[in-house]
């Protein structure tokens, strides 16, 4: 699956907006947006896996970056 699809459809399961989704992994909405366009350059491997695990497990990804932003 491409990763903007991968993108589209974790953000979805989780009912969430791309300005949410994008608050959760602390990115800006312009670069969330991009992910999900089919079109654009997909980001680097450490970035997807990130993005796969804050859809799996959204509830640590926030506890972690709530974390080291302190």
């Amino acid at each position: 699956m491409p990763f903007a699809d991968t993108v589209k459809a974790g953000r979805r399961k989780l009912e969430m907006t791309q300005i949410q989704f994008a608050d959760l992994l602390c990115v800006p909405l312009t670069t969330e947006q991009g992910w999900e366009r089919t079109n654009s350059k997909e980001p680097n491997q450490a970035t997807q896996n990130l993005v796969r695990i804050a859809i799996a497990r959204p509830d640590v990804v926030r506890e972690v970056l709530k974390t080291s932003s302190k």
